[in-house]
């Protein structure tokens, strides 16, 4: 008499019918034979089909984790890299402004724009003293006007600003992205028009073209700069929409300039292109003239940034720019000195934005004016309170996150399978 080792089978054959292995002597006496029940009865599979099964369970839930856990299943088991920023933050941040006479009897002015509400920011509260004289104009736009100081002396403006900001994705690609002729007209009449009067510009001034005269008698942001020109064309070879052109033109800002604040003055686009670095403005000012030099509006959006880990702030400048998507558009915000395309972090608040009037840019840059004398001013910043809530990232890379893992990981685990159980036949 026989027995299967697999399923307990008993008869007289070689081969086990049941489940196909090969059957054993049963070598105790007829007794104990006799007292030999099978075990409960149970379905045996062939190796290969079990393996088969087994490989489709794992799937099955490797699948089921991917739906609920939105494709990031890999992310509870393997590390991430990239750069992690909170989703919102709150902050009270004091802005001190310090104005000091040089000489006897100086007539000192300083003008700022204030912030205001927008998509990423919500001013909460404003403080100012002292108050200060609003341009009837504009009501963020406050002066200070101090007579006669004398020399040495100085003059002090606080403001208190409590804003609330929120980081966010501005998601789409190549495939999302319209081209140059789907831009709505009124962004190209506002910053690249063929031609409107300039405040203080000559008469051969084009708009786009030739924008604000600064301090130096020469053009900032010049799109028909023959080198800029040239890039436009050489970053514009063929490609058809506007997101692989913006795209193409801040990778090569990107990779042709290293960051420096040396000389503090904002340079000119021209300044720039005989240089090997720059902050963050003059960089700005050379990717939006060759964006310009493309037909695509591209603008400056200045404000204040927030060094988390030196607990600092500083002024700050980034481009924005109008991508068409679908049957809409969006502004992209593009810092390109901290490597953020399409991405707002939420450590910074806008004071002003570039509405296409260069004159009016200008004067953003000129605040402090001086009469009668000489002087200087100095801005400090200083955190009162700061919170933060949620992350977000920027970057972000997990290995074997795409369906190409999925189905790499469901390998590995058969072939781990197989090739226990081959070392469990070959014992």
């Amino acid at each position: 008499m026989n027995v299967c080792p697999e399923c307990y089978y008993t008869g007289n054959t070689g081969v086990c019918p049941e489940c196909g292995s090969e059957m054993i002597p049963y070598l105790d006496d007829a007794h104990d034979f006799e007292e030999f029940r099978r075990p409960r009865e149970r379905r045996v599979i062939s190796r290969h089909g079990g393996t088969i099964i087994r490989v489709v369970t794992v799937l099955v839930i490797l699948m089921l984790l991917w739906f609920y856990t939105g494709g990031n299943i890999m992310e509870a088991f393997l590390p991430q890299s990239g750069r992690v920023f909170p989703e919102d933050t709150e902050f009270t941040v004091k802005k001190s402004i310090i104005l000091t006479s040089e000489a006897d009897g100086s007539d000192m002015t300083y003008d700022l724009y204030l912030p205001e509400d927008n998509d990423y920011q919500e001013v909460l509260d404003i403080e100012i003293s002292p108050p200060g004289t609003m341009d009837p104009g504009n009501s963020l736009h406050i002066e200070w006007e101090y007579d006669n100081v004398p020399n040495g002396q100085s003059r002090r403006i606080e403001l208190n600003y409590t804003i609330k900001t929120k980081a966010k994705k501005q998601k789409m690609d190549s495939s999302d992205s319209g081209t140059i002729g789907d831009i709505p007209q009124n962004y190209i009449d506002s910053y690249i028009a063929p031609s409107r009067p300039e405040t203080g510009a000559p008469d051969n001034a084009i708009n786009g073209q030739q924008w604000w005269n600064d301090d130096q008698n020469v053009w900032t942001i010049d799109p028909m700069n023959p080198e800029v020109q040239l890039k436009a064309t050489e970053l514009g070879q063929g490609k058809v929409n506007v997101y692989d052109l913006v795209k193409a033109v801040y990778d090569w800002t990107r990779d042709r300039w290293s960051y420096s604040t040396a000389g503090g003055n904002l340079k000119t686009c021209q300044e720039m292109l005989n240089s090997e670095s720059g902050d963050c403005d003059d960089q700005s000012v050379v990717m939006i003239s060759v964006l310009r030099a493309m037909g695509i509006p591209a603008w400056l959006e200045l404000g204040v940034l927030y060094n988390k880990d030196a607990n600092s702030w500083g002024g700050h400048g980034w481009a924005n720019v109008v991508i068409p998507k679908g049957s809409s558009h969006i502004i992209g915000q593009i810092d390109v000195v901290n490597d953020e395309f399409l991405f707002r972090d939420p450590w910074r608040f806008t004071e002003y934005i570039d509405d296409g009037d260069g004159y009016d840019l200008h004067e953003y840059y000129t605040v402090f004016h001086v009469s009668g004398g000489d002087g200087n001013f100095e801005v400090k910043y200083h955190t009162v309170a700061y919170e933060e809530d949620g992350e977000i990232w920027l970057d972000k890379t997990t290995p074997f996150v795409g369906t190409e893992g999925l189905v790499i990981a469901v390998a590995v685990v058969a072939l781990v399978y197989r090739r226990k159980q081959r070392i469990q036949q070959a014992d």
